[in-house]
């Protein structure tokens, strides 16, 4: 499975709240989504996400303000074994912790049409639609510093 956790919280500069989102990632990924509970996401940037040409979307004004998702339109992957940050994002929330929410994260690869293995790995999680969709465990909650 992929693991996520959060790494540093801090209040920035902007007197905003930023997270590092931190994985764990035994597999080539070539898309995310995942939401972070009684949030609304302000902006994500840097991490592996914009080193491997991702683009990551989150849109404060929209009906789900705490989405994220990451993808390439290009097709690059980010790599199997490559650990650290996800991404950082920028918040507001609603509650005095941070958690990721369960449902509805998805974690994914593309399925090469020429490698045998990806596509039985297709047909092992049922759906067989070129897509492989990874396990994923979350990590804790964390709480969430105070204005002064």
């Amino acid at each position: 499975p992929i693991n996520l956790s959060f790494g540093n919280l801090f209040i920035n500069e902007s007197e905003q709240y930023e997270v590092q989102i931190l994985i764990d990632n035994p597999q080539n990924l070539s898309a995310y989504q995942f939401k972070l509970k009684d949030t609304i996401l302000q902006s994500a940037f840097g991490g592996m996400s914009d080193e491997y040409g991702f683009e990551v979307i989150v849109d404060p004004n929209s009906q789900s303000p705490d989405l994220i998702i990451g993808f390439s339109f290009s097709g690059i992957l980010i790599p199997s074994e490559t650990n650290g940050i996800l991404t950082n994002i920028i918040f507001d929330s609603s509650s005095n912790e941070l958690c990721f929410d369960l449902e509805n994260a998805i974690f994914t690869k593309s399925v090469d049409p020429n490698n045998e293995l990806e596509q039985l790995y297709d047909n092992i999680d049922g759906s067989d639609d070129d897509v492989i969709q990874y396990q994923l465990n979350f990590g804790e909650c964390i709480n969430i510093p105070t204005f002064n």
